[in-house]
């Protein structure tokens, strides 16, 4: 019976987003950014964390404004909590029109074999600094409810590196 109603509530929340999906207006991912990172410039202020954003004016994301806040509030958030000072966040729309956000930083990176560790609920990698581990986690829900991807891998800047495509 528990199994069950598991499996109901996993299609009812899918049956909104889809929902959502499907009535929502495409949101403007620049706006979004922008005021995420004048938020985060403020929370992390001593840190002087410098974003650096390509993102095109009409780049969309087809689903809840609220949903894209969540994702990439938390995302942004662990970068320049886990960088060094410097945040880059670049999109585009893919072939099936689907969007994909990458966001890096300079810190020292997730290492390969705690990966699947970092998307659990209640898990961090690194203990030195305060959190609740469930941001990725959070994160990993939405991205599913949207049959989207996360791939964490070593970025350009030398530190993590998240590609988010839903």
């Amino acid at each position: 019976i528990a199994r069950m109603e598991q499996i109901v509530a996993h299609q009812l929340s899918r049956s909104i987003v889809v929902g959502r999906k499907s009535m929502a207006q495409p949101v403007a991912v620049l706006p979004v950014v922008k005021r995420l990172a004048d938020a985060l410039k403020k929370v992390y202020f001593e840190r002087g964390i410098e974003f650096s954003v390509e993102i095109a004016d009409d780049e969309v994301f087809h689903g809840d404004e609220s949903d894209l806040m969540e994702v990439l509030g938390n995302v942004m958030d662990n970068a320049c909590k886990y960088g060094r000072g410097r945040v880059s966040i670049s999109a585009h729309t893919m072939a099936s029109r689907r969007c994909c956000i990458c966001i890096e930083d300079n810190g020292g990176g997730i290492d390969a074999a705690d990966i699947p560790v970092v998307m659990q609920r209640g898990v961090r990698a690194d203990t030195q600094i305060s959190g609740q581990g469930i941001g990725l986690a959070v994160v990993a829900e939405i991205v599913d409810l949207y049959d989207g991807r996360i791939t964490i891998s070593q970025g350009s800047l030398g530190g993590a590196q998240l590609e988010l495509i839903f």
